[in-house]
C-alpha cells in the first residue's frame, strides 16, 4: 500500500509540471516561455493560471515584469508599462516581446524614432510576432525608407496578418516611389478586390497604369473613381491632367472648371506641390508632381526644378536632359550652366564640362563654385597658370577664404614660385589659426628651401596645439638632426621617452644620436631597451656598431647574428659579419705567428 502511496505521488508531481531541480535559470527561461506562446497565441489576453505560473518559475524574473507592463497597457497606463517592459528587458535582454509591445505603446504616443528602435530591437532578438512587422512596416513607409518597408509588411504576411485594402495600398505607395509599376499595380489590384468600390484606389491604379504608357486605361479609371465620388476636386484635377496629355485640352478644361481652377492654377499649385515634397527631400513624389506642371506650362524653371529633383536622386542622364531644355529656353542662366557642368565633369566629359563653367563664369563673374571647378580642372590636366588665374579671381572676390590661399599656395609650388606660395600659406595661416594644414606645407616648403629654423618654428608651433601630433613630432627629430642641435634633440627625445615609454622607435633613435656622439655605454643601453621592446634587424645593427665603438667583438657578432636571423636578406649587416670574420681571422693568424716564433727562441 505504501508503495502504491509513493507511486502516485510521482505520477502526480510529474503531471503537475514540478519544478524540483531545475536551476533558477532554467525556471526563469520556462516562465519566458510561457509568455511568448501565450503572445503568438492570443495577444492581449493572460489566462490567471499562466500568471501564477509564472510567478511561480521565476517571481523576480524578466515575464513576470513583463506581465506587469502588460496590465499598466490594458489598464491604459502606457507610461507605466514601458517602465515595467524595460524592466523585463534589464533583466534579460533577449525578451522581444517587451521589445515589441514597449515599441506598439511609443508609436501610439506618437514617439516614432524610438519605436522604430524598440521594433528593430524585437525582431533582431527573434520576435515573429507578425503585429511587430506590420508596426515597424508602417514606420518604414512613412520615412521613405520603401525597399524596407515592403520587406516588413510581407514578414506579417508570412507570419499571420494576412494582407488588407490598407496594408496593400501602402505597400503600391512604396513600389511606386520605387517606380516598379509592375509590382505597384498587382498590389493595387489586390488592394482593389478586398474594397472594389474605393476611389482613391481606382485613382492610384490610373496614376500607376498612367506611368506604364497606358494612357487610356488610366483615364478610365479616373472616370471611374469620378463615378464613386463625384465631388472630389482632386479626381477631376488627375484626369484634368491625363486628358491634357492625351492631347483633349477642351475635356481637360472642362475637367479643371469642375475641380474649381484653371490651367494657371493649377500649374502654379503643382509647382508649390513640388517645391514641398522637394523641401522635405521626398524626390521621386517631387519629380512627380514637377513633371505634370511640366505638361501644363513648359518654362526654363520648371525644367531646371525637374533637373535638381533628377540630380538629387542621381539620376544624371534626366538631369542633364532638363538642364539642357531649359537652357534651350534661356541660354543665359549661369546657374543652370553650372548644374550642367558639374554633371559632365562627373560623367568624364571634361571639356564639355569646362565648356558649361567658362560659360556660366561669363554670365556671372563672381559665380565660385564655378571658378572653383575650372582651377581644379585646370590643376589636374597640369594647366597650372589658368588655374592661378582662376584663384586669384576666387580670392579677389573672396579674399577672406583660408582653403582657396591653401589651394592657390599648392599651385604656386608646382610652377617653382615658392615666394608667392609662402605668403598664401601665411595668409591661410592667419585666417584659420587652428588648421594644422597650412603650416604643414609651409614645413615642407621651408625645408624646400632650407630654411630649417624656420621650419623648427613652424613644427614647434603645431606641437603647441596639439602635443600629440605624431607627424610633426617625427618631422622635428629630422630637422634638429639635419641642424646638428644635438643637444636640443636629446632633450627632445628624453621627453618623448617619457611620454611615449612603451615606444621602441624613441629608445633607437636616442641610441643613434648618442653612437653619432660616440657615447657608445649609452647608446648600447638605448638600443638595449629598443629590442626589448621591439627587437627588429635595424636595433640589432646598430646595438652592434656600438658594440664595436667599445671593442667588444664578441658581443657584436651575436647582435648581428640576431639580426641575421631576423632580416636574413639585409646585405649591410652580413658586410658588418664578414668584416668581423675576416678581423677576427687576420688577428689569429698573428697570434699563430707570434707564438711560432716564441718556439723557435726557445728552440
Amino acid at each position: 500500500m505504501r508503495q502504491l502511496l509513493i507511486f502516485l505521488i510521482i505520477i502526480s508531481l510529474f503531471c503537475s509540471g514540478f519544478t524540483w531541480g531545475k536551476s533558477r535559470e532554467e525556471r526563469c527561461n520556462a516562465a519566458n516561455d510561457l509568455v511568448f506562446k501565450q503572445q503568438n497565441k492570443n495577444f492581449n489576453v493572460f489566462p490567471d493560471e499562466i500568471e501564477g505560473k509564472v510567478a511561480e518559475l521565476c517571481h523576480d524574473g524578466a515575464a513576470n515584469s513583463f506581465l506587469s507592463g502588460l496590465k499598466n497597457e490594458i489598464g491604459k497606463r502606457p507610461e507605466q508599462a514601458i517602465d515595467y517592459y524595460d524592466k523585463a528587458v534589464a533583466i534579460d535582454e533577449h525578451f522581444y516581446d517587451a521589445y515589441g509591445r514597449k515599441g506598439l505603446l511609443q508609436i501610439a504616443l506618437n514617439n516614432k524614432s524610438d519605436a522604430m528602435v524598440s521594433l528593430v530591437m524585437a525582431i533582431e532578438e527573434g520576435g515573429r510576432n507578425p503585429r511587430y512587422h506590420l508596426a515597424l512596416a508602417e514606420l518604414l513607409n512613412d520615412t521613405n525608407a520603401y525597399s524596407l518597408a515592403l520587406y516588413h509588411y510581407k514578414k506579417a504576411s508570412a507570419f499571420g496578418i494576412p494582407y488588407t485594402a490598407d496594408s496593400l495600398s501602402r505597400m503600391a505607395k512604396a513600389y511606386s516611389a520605387l517606380q516598379n509599376w509592375k509590382d505597384a499595380e498587382t498590389v493595387t489590384r489586390q488592394a482593389l478586390f478586398f474594397s472594389p468600390n474605393d476611389p482613391k484606389l481606382k485613382a492610384a491604379l490610373a496614376q500607376i497604369v498612367i506611368h506604364q504608357q497606358r494612357l487610356p486605361e488610366g483615364i478610365l479609371l479616373l472616370k471611374q473613381a469620378i463615378l464613386l465620388k463625384p465631388d472630389d476636386s482632386t479626381l477631376h484635377r488627375e484626369l484634368a491632367d491625363a486628358l491634357n496629355s492625351s492631347g483633349d485640352a477642351k475635356a481637360a478644361a472642362a475637367e479643371l472648371k469642375l475641380a474649381g481652377g484653371s490651367i494657371d492654377d493649377e500649374f502654379e499649385s503643382l509647382v508649390n506641390l513640388g517645391d514641398s515634397h522637394f523641401l522635405h527631400r521626398d524626390f521621386p513624389t517631387a519629380i512627380r508632381e514637377y513633371t505634370a506642371a511640366a505638361k501644363k506650362h513648359a518654362t526654363p524653371g520648371i525644367y531646371q526644378k525637374l533637373g535638381d529633383a533628377y540630380l538629387a536622386v542621381g539620376n544624371d542622364d534626366d538631369a542633364l536632359k532638363n538642364y539642357q531644355k531649359s537652357l534651350s529656353m534661356s541660354p543665359n542662366d549661369s546657374d543652370v550652366h553650372y548644374s550642367a557642368g558639374v554633371i559632365l565633369e562627373r560623367k568624364g566629359e571634361i571639356e564639355k564640362a569646362v565648356n558649361e563653367y567658362e560659360y556660366c563664369v561669363t554670365l556671372n563673374v563672381n559665380n565660385g563654385d564655378a571658378l572653383r571647378r575650372l582651377a581644379e580642372i585646370y590643376t589636374l590636366k597640369g594647366d597650372v597658370h589658368k588655374a592661378i588665374t582662376e584663384y586669384e579671381k576666387i580670392i579677389h572676390n573672396a579674399p577672406d577664404n583660408p582653403v582657396m590661399h591653401f589651394r592657390l599656395a599648392k599651385v604656386y609650388e608646382m610652377v617653382g614660385n615658392l615666394n608667392d606660395a609662402e605668403k598664401s600659406l601665411q595668409l591661410a595661416i592667419k585666417l584659420d589659426q587652428n588648421n594644422l594644414e597650412p603650416r604643414r606645407e609651409l614645413i615642407k616648403l621651408e625645408i624646400k628651401r632650407k630654411n630649417l629654423a624656420s621650419a623648427e618654428k613652424l613644427c614647434r608651433e603645431i606641437l603647441v596645439i596639439d602635443r600629440d601630433d605624431q607627424q610633426e613630432r617625427k618631422r622635428l627629430i629630422g630637422i634638429l638632426v639635419q641642424e646638428k642641435k644635438y643637444h636640443e634633440l636629446t632633450t627632445f627625445l628624453k621627453d618623448e621617452i617619457a611620454r611615449y615609454p612603451a615606444n621602441s622607435i624613441n629608445y633607437y633613435r636616442m641610441g643613434i644620436v648618442r653612437e653619432y656622439l660616440k657615447d657608445y655605454q649609452a647608446a648600447i643601453q638605448s638600443f638595449l631597451q629598443s629590442i626589448r621592446i621591439n627587437p627588429t634587424a635595424l636595433a640589432y645593427q646598430a646595438l652592434a656598431r656600438s658594440y664595436l665603438g667599445i671593442s667588444e667583438k664578441e658581443k657584436a657578432r651575436e647582435a648581428l647574428a640576431h639580426a641575421n636571423r631576423l632580416d636574413p636578406k639585409k646585405n649591410d649587416v652580413k658586410e658588418l659579419i664578414e668584416l668581423i670574420e675576416e678581423d677576427h681571422s687576420h688577428s689569429k693568424t698573428a697570434t699563430q705567428k707570434k707564438a711560432s716564433r716564441k718556439k723557435k727562441n726557445l728552440h
